[in-house]
C-alpha cells in the first residue's frame, strides 16, 4: 500500500514537472506577492498623504495684529497654555512614530509570512526531488536564500518590537506629562480667576465711592446755589417790605399832623387810639422781621 502511494505520488510529479507545473505555480505566487506588496505601498502613501494633509495649519486670510498676538503669547505663558500644548505637540509626535513602527512591523510580519511559505513550498519540492537531479541544487540555493531572508526579516521584526515597546514608554510618560501639566494649568486658571476677580471688585468699589462722591458734591453745590438764590429773594422781600411799612408810617405820621391842626380837641382821643393800634402793628412786623433773619442767618 505503501509503494502504490509512493509511485502515485512520483508519477504526479513527473507529470507536473513535464509540463512546467511547478514554475508556473512560482511565478503565480511571486505575481501574486508583487501586487500585494504594491497595494500595501500605495495605502500606505495614500495614509500618509492624508496625515500630512491633516497636520498642516490652515493660515488665516487676515493676519492678526503683532501686539494682539504677543499678549495672547503672554497670556499663554502665564496660566502655562503653552506647556500643556508643548506635551500636546509631544505626544502626537510619539504617536505618530509608533503608528509607523507598527505599520513597519506589519509589512515585516507579511513579507515574513509570504517568505515562510515560500520556504514550505521550496521543502515540499525538495522532499519531492531526487538529489541527482540539477533541480534540487537550485532549489537548495533559493532555500538559503529564503532562509537569509526569512533571519534578517526576524532579526527586522525582534528591533521593530523592541522599538515599538520603547515608543509605548515614551508615549505612556508623555501622556503622563501631559495630564499633569494639564492639571496645572486648571490650577493656575482657577487662582488666577480669584485674583482677577478680587480685582475686580476693589475696582468697582473705588470707582462706585469716586462716583458717590461726584454726586454728593454735585448735591451740595446745587443746594448751596439754591440757599443763595432763596437767601437773596427773602433779603429782596424783606427790604421791600420794610420800604412799605416805612412810607406807611410816614405817611400816618402826616396825616396825624395835618389831623392835629385842623380838627378839634375832641379828636385827641381817636387820634390816640390810632396811634396805639399802629404801633401795635409795627411792633408786630418788626418782631416777625427779626425773627425770620434770624432764623435765615
Amino acid at each position: 500500500m505503501a509503494n502504490n502511494s509512493g509511485k502515485f505520488a512520483k508519477a504526479i510529479y513527473d507529470k507536473l514537472y513535464k509540463y512546467n507545473a511547478l514554475s508556473n505555480l512560482t511565478k503565480v505566487i511571486g505575481n501574486v506577492k508583487e501586487r500585494t506588496q504594491m497595494q500595501l505601498n500605495n495605502s500606505l502613501a495614500n495614509s500618509t498623504i492624508l496625515q500630512e494633509l491633516r497636520t498642516i495649519p490652515l493660515k488665516p486670510t487676515n493676519p492678526l495684529p503683532r501686539s494682539l498676538i504677543d499678549w495672547w503669547q503672554w497670556y499663554q505663558h502665564l496660566i502655562g497654555l503653552n506647556t500643556v500644548e508643548k506635551a500636546r505637540q509631544q505626544v502626537i509626535l510619539i504617536q505618530d512614530n509608533l503608528r509607523k513602527c507598527q505599520e513597519m512591523r506589519r509589512l515585516l510580519r507579511q513579507q515574513a509570512f509570504m517568505i515562510n511559505n515560500k520556504t514550505k513550498e521550496i521543502y515540499d519540492e525538495l522532499l519531492r526531488t531526487r538529489r541527482d537531479d540539477p533541480k534540487y541544487v537550485s532549489l537548495t540555493i533559493m532555500e538559503n536564500k529564503n532562509l537569509q531572508e526569512q533571519s534578517t526579516v526576524t532579526e527586522q521584526l525582534n528591533l521593530l518590537e523592541q522599538e515599538e515597546k520603547d515608543y509605548f514608554v515614551h508615549l505612556t510618560t508623555a501622556i503622563n506629562e501631559y495630564q499633569d501639566a494639564q492639571a496645572l494649568n486648571a490650577q493656575k486658571y482657577k487662582y488666577l480667576s480669584v485674583v482677577a476677580s478680587a480685582i475686580a471688585a476693589i475696582l468697582s468699589l473705588i470707582c462706585s465711592m469716586i462716583y458717590n462722591n461726584k454726586r454728593i458734591n454735585n448735591i451740595k453745590l446745587i443746594i448751596s446755589e439754591m440757599q443763595e438764590k432763596n437767601e437773596s429773594t427773602i433779603v429782596n422781600c424783606f427790604n421791600n417790605l420794610e420800604e412799605h411799612v416805612k412810607e406807611k408810617l410816614s405817611r400816618l405820621e402826616s396825616t396825624i399832623n395835618t389831623d392835629k391842626q385842623i380838627t378839634p380837641i375832641e379828636t385827641t382821643k381817636q387820634s390816640e387810639n390810632k396811634w396805639v393800634s399802629i404801633i401795635k402793628r409795627t411792633t408786630y412786623v418788626f418782631s416777625i422781621l427779626l425773627m425770620l433773619k434770624g432764623l435765615l442767618f
